[in-house]
This record gives C-alpha cells, sequence and structure tokens, in this order.
C-alpha cells in the first residue's frame, strides 16, 4: 500500500517538499515551545543565568524584567512560527490529497469504460460505484493525511529524543527504560482492539 501511494504521490513532490519543509518548521517549534517557560522559572523567578541561545538578546541588561520579556517575545514568535507552517503544512496536504483523488478517478473512470458489457450484466452498478468511490477515499486519506502523520510524529520523536539526551542523557535512559513494556502493553491492547 505504501508503494501505491508514493507512486500516486510522486507527480506532486515539489509540494512534499513544501509541505516537508512546514513539517520540519512545525516539529522545530514544537520543540521549542518550552524553552520560555524555562526560562521564565530557571532566570525570572530563580537567579539561574539564561540559556545561551537567549542571553544575546537581554545583551547587558540582565534584569528579570527584561528576561520575561524576551520569553514572551519567544513564545510569541514560535507561535506564529507555528501556526503559518501549520496553515502551509494543511494548506498543501489537502491540496496534494485532492489532486490524487483526481487523478485516481480519472483512471478509475478510464477501467470501467474498458470493461465489458457483459461485466456489467453480472455486477450490481450501485454497489460497484459505493466501492469505488469508498476506496478512493481511503486511499486519498492514506495518502495525504496518514502518510504525512507518520512521518510528522517520527520526526517530533526524533526530536524529542535528541533534545531530552542533549539535555540529560543519562535521565533520558532511565525514561526509555519503560519503553519495551509500553511496546508489549501496545502490541497485546492492539489485538484486543482487533
Amino acid at each position: 500500500m505504501i508503494r501505491f501511494a508514493l507512486r500516486l504521490v510522486r507527480p506532486y513532490w515539489q509540494w512534499l517538499v513544501i509541505v516537508l519543509g512546514a513539517m520540519l518548521v512545525d516539529t522545530a517549534m514544537a520543540l521549542a515551545s518550552p524553552w520560555p517557560l524555562k526560562i521564565v522559572l530557571d532566570s525570572v523567578f530563580d537567579a539561574k543565568p539564561m540559556p545561551s541561545l537567549f542571553a544575546w538578546l537581554a545583551g547587558e541588561n540582565t534584569n528579570r524584567l527584561a528576561r520575561l520579556n524576551i520569553a514572551v517575545v519567544s513564545t510569541v514568535v514560535i507561535a506564529l512560527f507555528q501556526a503559518a507552517s501549520a496553515y502551509v503544512n494543511a494548506y498543501y496536504t489537502v491540496s496534494i490529497g485532492q489532486w490524487i483523488a483526481h487523478d485516481l478517478r480519472h483512471s478509475v473512470y478510464a477501467h470501467l469504460q474498458r470493461l465489458s458489457m457483459s461485466y456489467y450484466d453480472k455486477q450490481q452498478v450501485g454497489p460497484l460505484i459505493s466501492t469505488i468511490t469508498d476506496d478512493i477515499n481511503a486511499v486519498q486519506d492514506f495518502a495525504s493525511t496518514s502518510l504525512l502523520d507518520l512521518l510528522i510524529d517520527g520526526l517530533t520523536i526524533a526530536g524529542m529524543l535528541a533534545v531530552m539526551f542533549t539535555l540529560n542523557w543519562r535521565f533520558t535512559l532511565v525514561a526509555l527504560a519503560v519503553t519495551p513494556l509500553l511496546a508489549v502493553f501496545a502490541f497485546r491492547l492492539r489485538s484486543v482492539v482487533k
């Protein structure tokens, strides 16, 4: 199914590059969103120095109000970038899905035109058209939404792990120690849900 979806998406690779860029920005902003809160908790309420990434913004002005202003502006900038990337991602994802459905409908209609009249004598047309319509919508959803959601989730998890290992690798290993138990639980729950 993935190979089929990739073949459908291939003509729209330029739009996919835009979607991938928007997903990377969205993932980066999701990973950056806790940093302003860290500034407020560590550098405004407490006297710890600001992270070096934000320290140059404060310059020589080290009072708490300047640090709070940096945290507020950072929060707004992160939210704006995240909203813009989410809009671009949604717009192009839906556009790709609509064009994929359009292409599929054209190819299915051409195939139906090539079938013999005896085929239609043996088949009921209503369920045939209903099945084709539902299948095209399912393929459209998979190719445009599900495939990209898997990519976004994978990028987010990889980014979270990178940030966690950067901050404290020992604590990250402790947090990841429960992952095999969660995998076993999810695997067993999946069979029950089925």
